[in-house]
C-alpha cells in the first residue's frame, strides 16, 4: 500500500496520496463513518507514465492536467505532443513540501511540458479544500485544460443538485442514452436522475454554457449526509458530469467535474473556441472545496 497522509480534525478525515499525483483518496465523516469517495475493489495498482486510466484504480479524486489525452499539433504551439489518458499529474510522484494534521503541500514538474505544479489540500471545519498553482516555465503559451476528476460514492437514492443557472447540456457519450451527441435540457427527468441510470450504463455530459453559480451537491438520504462542492466559476466556468452504474469497468460512481476549458482535451476545446492558456512565465491558481453536512430532509 502506498503512503497515505491522513488529515484529521473534529469533523472529518481525508487521505492524500503524494505518490499518486496528490490524489485525495478518502473523505470521511467522523460522526457517521460515511465515506464520500469511491473506493475501488482493485486497490491501487502500480502506476507508470502514459498508462491508460482504466488500468489503474480509477477511484478518489485526481487532477486532470494538461489534457484528457490525444495528439495535438498547433496552432497554439507548433510542437507535436502525445498527451496521455487523463494527463500526467495523476501518475506523478509529488514531493511533499510541508504537512501537518490539517494541511499538506506538494509539488512536481512537468515531463512532457515545461511547467511547475503545486497542490495543497487542507481541512477547514467540515470542508476539504484543494488549491492548485500551475506555472508556465516554457517559452510558448501553455494550453490550459484542467479538470477536477473526483469519483464519488453512488447509492441508488443519491440525489444531485446542479447549478441553478445551468439550462442545457451537451451529451458526450458513455453508452447512455443511445442518442449520443447533441443538446438536451437539464430539466429532462433523464438528466435529473429521478430514475437511476440503468444497470450496465454510463453517461457523461457538459453544461453547454459557462455556469455562474459555482456550486453543486449530492444528497445521500440513507446516510443523512449532503456533500457540496464549491468552486470559482470565473476560473472553472465549465462543468462536466459523469455517472456510471456498472457501465465502466463495472464501477458505480459519479463525478462533478469543474474545468477550465470546454471540453476536456486541447483539440475539442480549441475547436469550440474555449481553450484558455497560460502565457510564458505566467501562472494560474485554481481552488475548490468539498463540505459534508448532516441532512434530514433529503435536500
Amino acid at each position: 500500500m502506498e503512503k497515505v497522509w491522513t488529515l484529521e480534525n473534529e469533523y472529518i478525515t481525508a487521505g492524500v496520496m503524494p505518490g499518486r499525483g496528490g490524489k485525495v483518496c478518502s473523505i470521511r465523516d467522523k460522526d457517521t463513518g460515511f465515506e464520500l469517495l469511491y473506493q475501488s475493489e482493485r486497490g491501487y495498482p502500480p502506476l507508470s507514465p502514459g498508462m491508460d486510466f482504466s488500468g489503474a484504480d480509477a477511484s478518489g479524486m485526481d487532477d486532470v492536467f494538461p489534457s484528457m489525452g490525444e495528439v495535438y499539433a498547433g496552432p497554439i504551439t507548433d510542437t507535436v505532443y502525445f498527451l496521455p489518458d487523463h494527463g500526467e499529474i495523476w501518475t506523478s510522484a509529488m514531493e511533499t513540501a510541508e504537512a501537518d494534521k490539517i494541511h499538506i503541500s506538494m509539488r512536481t514538474q512537468g515531463v512532457l511540458l515545461p511547467y511547475e505544479y503545486h497542490k495543497t489540500v487542507s481541512l477547514k471545519g467540515r470542508r476539504v479544500e484543494a488549491a492548485v498553482r500551475i506555472v508556465n516555465r516554457g517559452e510558448e503559451p501553455l494550453p490550459l485544460v484542467w479538470v477536477s476528476h473526483g469519483l464519488w460514492h453512488l447509492e441508488a437514492d443519491t440525489r444531485f443538485v446542479f447549478p441553478r443557472d445551468g439550462k442545457y447540456i451537451e451529451h458526450l457519450g458513455g453508452g447512455y442514452p443511445e442518442e449520443e451527441g447533441g443538446m438536451a435540457s437539464i430539466d429532462n427527468p433523464r438528466y435529473r436522475f429521478h430514475e437511476p441510470v440503468p444497470e450496465g450504463k454510463a453517461m457523461k455530459f457538459y453544461f453547454a454554457e459557462p455556469v455562474k453559480e459555482g456550486r453543486c451537491a449530492a444528497v445521500y438520504p440513507g446516510a443523512g449526509i449532503k456533500a457540496e462542492m464549491t468552486f470559482d466559476p470565473e476560473k472553472l466556468p465549465y462543468l462536466g458530469f459523469w455517472i456510471t452504474n456498472g457501465g465502466y469497468r463495472g464501477d458505480k460512481n459519479f463525478a462533478f467535474e469543474p474545468a477550465t476549458a470546454y471540453f476536456d482535451t486541447w483539440q475539442r476545446a480549441f475547436a469550440n473556441g474555449r481553450l484558455p492558456r497560460i502565457e510564458p512565465g505566467g501562472e494560474v491558481r485554481l481552488e475548490l472545496g468539498i463540505g459534508l453536512s448532516p441532512t434530514t430532509d433529503g435536500k
